[in-house]
């Protein structure tokens, strides 16, 4: 069953990056990464495929889980903190100038194409 929720994760993923390199086909929702540069979308993809190798995936919680554990011996609070501050830094450096979110893009496409919401 772990298998069958792997793949499919990775061909959802591969489908939305696709759908990011060619926003014509007006797939609403699957194409939202193309806000992003492309390096970082095909990170992203990379990153998809090796948390989808159970092993891969369990040495990496292993190690976190480690760390976290090590950080709460030496100091709890420091590393509140230090996990707040990265995560800051991480969701400010992410940020995308998307600013119509949903299907804005795509209506505004409608729109500027002529085609009318009327019957």
């Amino acid at each position: 069953m772990v298998n069958v929720i792997n793949f499919s994760i990775v061909i959802l993923s591969l489908l939305s990056l696709l759908s990011s390199l060619f926003p014509e086909w007006g797939l609403w929702g699957l194409d939202h990464f193309r806000s992003l540069p492309l390096p970082l979308r095909i990170s992203l993809f990379i990153a998809v495929i090796l948390f989808s190798v159970p092993q891969i995936s369990l040495s990496i919680a292993e190690g976190t889980r480690e760390k976290s554990h090590e950080l709460e011996q030496e100091s709890g609070s420091n590393a509140c903190c230090c996990c707040d501050y990265h995560t800051g830094n991480i969701i400010h450096s992410f940020a995308s100038e998307n600013h119509l979110l949903g299907d804005g893009y795509n209506v505004l496409g409608n729109i500027s194409g002529d085609l009318s919401f009327r019957r």
